[in-house]
């Protein structure tokens, strides 16, 4: 009788782990490289609307799956490939911090009220942008993200003026 040993396979970050940091960076430079745009707008209020709607239309594109990798890939993981989910977590949390300093720019240029949170404003679009990936994932319509785009908008419109 020949013995069976049973090994734990490796997680996947461990045998893939340069190869997923470079898909990571590769998506970041296609699918969503218009948020680099994004930050160059002149107003908060358009910076906040270039970004979800620039979410939104490539959420809902018809030439990839529905949906982000930053999103579903990070929250899909199991504990053993939890540096998938750190990497794609990290790139949220830059896309977070960068739009928290454009907002506190525009602070400082008084295009956004002085009593302005920043940092609750940069997290709240995120949130917004963030769940329009779980909606687009379960196929809901590019005209329809953008009509919740327009309500979110409204309050965001209360807040820059």
């Amino acid at each position: 009788m020949i013995p069976i040993v049973v090994t734990a396979a490796p997680p996947l970050f461990v045998l893939f782990g340069r190869e997923f940091q470079c898909t990571s960076n590769r998506y970041r430079q296609t699918k969503v490289a218009y948020v680099v745009d994004t930050f160059e707008q002149s107003t908060a209020y358009a910076v906040i609307e270039s970004l979800l709607r620039g979410s939104a239309d490539a959420l809902a594109a018809i030439d990839h799956p529905r949906g982000c990798l930053s999103v579903q890939g990070g929250l899909a993981c199991s504990p053993q490939n939890a540096g998938v989910s750190e990497v794609l977590a990290a790139g949220r949390a830059a896309t977070e911090c960068v739009l928290e300093q454009r907002l506190a720019r525009a602070v400082q240029d008084g295009d956004l009220p002085a009593g302005v949170g920043t940092r609750a404003l940069a997290r709240f679009v995120m949130v917004l942008n963030e769940g329009f990936t779980v909606h687009a994932a379960a196929g809901v319509e590019r005209d329809d993200l953008h009509a919740s785009i327009d309500t979110a908008l409204r309050s965001v419109m209360a807040l820059c003026s």
